[in-house]
């Protein structure tokens, strides 16, 4: 797997563009980054691979080196995630499937009412255990 390959997968990986990659490891230019993506660069640096392995130690310095065996540590910490735009997009994604479950007991109650009514099914009532 050449350099651009593993910066792609990097990218891939983590769902963020090469300027984000580049804020994330520290440099303020990401040039070096889209160096590398246009093979006008054709490896990854000690140094960057150690930045980022700083900031993503996850990813192995001797994969992002050379390329070669796994890309992840299976040893290293799990990613903290820390985007502010994620929270309102979760919590948009949970009203959503609350909507969707709501959605669904009412459907079900009207079919149970229509099955009742139809004969088709008895509806029993819950037994009430008491507790002495």
């Amino acid at each position: 797997m050449n350099a651009k390959e593993r910066i792609n997968a990097i990218l891939s990986h983590e769902g963020i563009t090469a300027a984000q990659l580049g804020e994330q490891i520290g440099d303020r230019r990401p040039q070096a980054i889209y160096d590398i993506l246009s093979e006008k660069t054709k490896s990854i640096s000690k140094t960057m691979a150690a930045k980022i392995q700083s900031a993503k130690p996850y990813y192995r310095l001797e994969w992002l080196i050379s390329g070669e065996g796994p890309m992840l540590d299976d040893d290293a910490p799990a990613p903290v995630v820390n985007d502010k735009n994620l929270i309102p997009q979760l919590l948009d994604r949970i009203d959503k499937l609350i909507a969707i479950h709501e959605q669904d007991a009412r459907n079900l109650d009207r079919l149970l009412t229509l099955m009742t009514e139809s004969g088709v099914f008895e509806r029993t009532p819950k037994k009430r255990t008491s507790s002495m």
